[in-house]
């Protein structure tokens, strides 16, 4: 491995809180090659797949602590997102995420789906994926991984 010299080795990468410009920069000094590679991270596919990850992601943890099936907690999440979406959430659309977790996490899903709340099936079916993702990937033959 010596004489590889890596293109960051001159080049400070921005940090997660960077603005756009520093990271345009950053990407700009990189071989041709490797922003190609990276532009594939950019397509819309890619992009709606990493959107609706993460709204999935928020969906989940909105149902952290509470209890039931998965429709129920499906119930549960849908109810909170339009009660928060026809209530506050026209005053905080255009400001920053409330302090409030319940908010906050509801403020977030909103902004990812322009104000659209999921139907309570379509998070019934997220959450029924993450769970058989789960108990596959733990349970190893154990019919009782959930639970632990």
């Amino acid at each position: 491995m010596t004489g590889v010299v890596s293109p960051f080795a001159s080049m400070p990468a921005p940090t997660c809180g960077a603005r756009v410009e520093e990271w345009r920069a950053a990407i700009v000094a990189l071989p041709v090659q490797m922003r190609a590679e990276l532009a594939e991270l950019f397509k819309p596919y890619a992009l709606r797949s990493a959107w609706i990850a993460q709204r999935d992601d928020l969906l989940c943890l909105m149902a952290v602590g509470r209890n039931g099936d998965t429709k129920a907690l499906a119930e549960i999440v849908a109810t909170d997102l339009l009660r928060y979406a026809t209530s506050a959430w026209s005053f905080d659309r255009h400001r920053a995420e409330p302090h409030n977790r319940a908010h906050s996490l509801a403020h977030q899903v909103l902004r990812l789906t322009n104000g659209a709340v999921p139907a309570a099936a379509t998070i019934r079916k997220i959450f029924g994926q993450r769970l058989s993702r789960a108990v596959r990937k733990n349970s190893r033959g154990n019919e009782h991984a959930i639970a632990k």
